[in-house]
């Protein structure tokens, strides 16, 4: 590969990642080739180009709120640009949790249920005796029937509840760890990285742990923002693509389509263009348009019951004991899902410059949070006739062996 350094354009929902050239001097024609001889100093004829012009879009649609600087203005590095009204986003994820939250509806239909199964059993020993008649128990059965119903009924709506918290809670914060990581291992080689972020900035700046995981994601990169729904903003875009070497999204299917930089697009833009697609359930399938963060992975390829130990592995009977699992694995959110997604995304970008290199074109290239993380966890993933059983940590945390365990410090 040339000896050039990579400049990389990654945010929520778009990285693209240029080379830029070295800057070149074109020696005149009437200028001497160098010798050993002392010369007076001389004035070469020289073309300086410019770091490339990067580009940002908010993946969710709003209502400009301000703008903050003036056209011709200079801006510094990660300085907010303008801001989106997302009062709508936030009102609509406090809906969500005040539903999520709502559990007196599923207590009262529990106190039914027991109360209609506790009438049942009576009349059944009192029939027994004589004492009640078979439509008496009829009624009976079919009050438990519906009191059972009905319990169904409140669970299905507080797990509906939940989805849409954590939909909406995705809808208002797009961004997530795997992508920037990647970037960032990236601008640890020494690549030029410029993050795009919202409008009115990366939410993940102040979430979770207060931003701190933010600054691992951010370091070594700039900011800046871009709306990639609006006509000029798409045009800057097209305009960037047309000279860039990397473009790398992370948006569910039919969004790149959208804004015009989908595969077919891009390459239309520029023949030369490599590609990358990273979401969580791959460009296709019956989950492919469905958001996915870190736990979802975690939970759906074992990292997070293996974090949890023994305590996950068994089945749970009541609903006390399928939220106090719940909750550990909320507090597990063991690291692995995103930084193993990163490592592959990372790998895919390089993989995709050497086949240009080697082959004149890459292609498309997908990396999804499962498959990485299937790849990453290979001795659980498969499965075959004799495989032995994985052994699993005590409650404890006494670990299989002296060399393998905490100590207290």
């Amino acid at each position: 590969m040339h000896n050039h350094r990579a400049a990389i354009i990654v945010g929520a929902g778009l990285l693209i990642l240029a080379w830029v050239e070295p800057i070149a001097l074109a020696r005149g024609a009437d200028t001497p080739p160098a010798s050993a001889h002392a010369r007076a100093p001389r004035t070469l004829p020289a073309i300086v180009r410019p770091a490339r012009d990067v580009i940002l879009g908010a993946p969710q649609d709003g209502v400009l709120l301000s703008v903050l600087v003036s056209e011709g203005e200079r801006v510094a590095q990660g300085q907010v640009l303008a801001s989106l009204d997302d009062r709508a986003a936030r009102a609509a994820v406090a809906l969500a949790e005040s539903e999520a939250a709502r559990t007196a509806d599923l207590r009262r239909a529990e106190s039914d249920l027991a109360h209609a199964r506790t009438r049942l059993e009576r009349l059944r020993t009192s029939a027994q005796g004589g004492g009640a008649s078979s439509m008496e128990i009829d009624d009976a059965q079919r009050a438990v029937d519906r009191a059972e119903a009905d319990r169904d009924s409140a669970i299905e709506r507080i797990e509906s509840a939940r989805q849409r918290l954590a939909l909406e809670r995705a809808r208002l914060d797009q961004h997530a760890i795997a992508a920037p990581f990647a970037t960032r291992q990236l601008a640890d080689l020494g690549a030029r990285v410029i993050k795009i972020e919202a409008i009115d900035g990366d939410p993940y700046r102040q979430l979770l742990t207060r931003g701190l995981l933010a600054v691992k994601t951010n370091a070594g990169k700039e900011s800046i923002c871009l709306d990639l729904k609006s006509v000029d903003g798409r045009a800057i875009a097209h305009d960037l693509v047309r000279r860039v070497d990397v473009l790398v999204h992370n948006y569910r299917p039919g969004v790149p389509e959208r804004l015009g930089i989908d595969y077919a697009s891009a390459r239309a833009l520029n023949p030369r263009l490599i590609w990358v697609s990273a979401n969580g359930y791959g460009p296709d399938g019956p989950s492919a348009r469905r958001p996915v963060t870190h736990p979802v992975a975690g939970a759906a390829m074992g990292g997070a019951g293996h974090q949890g130990a023994a305590t996950l592995a068994r089945e749970h009977e009541t609903l006390a004991e399928i939220r106090e699992g719940a909750r550990q694995l909320m507090r597990a959110n063991e690291a692995n899902p995103d930084p193993n997604t990163s490592v592959v995304l990372a790998a895919a970008v390089s993989l995709g410059l050497l086949a240009r290199e080697r082959f004149g074109s890459a292609g498309a290239i997908y990396t999804d949070m499962l498959t990485a993380n299937a790849w990453a966890n290979a001795d659980d993933f498969l499965d075959y006739a004799g495989k032995k059983a994985r052994p699993r940590v005590d409650e404890a945390l006494l670990g299989f062996g002296p060399t393998y365990r905490l100590y207290e410090a």
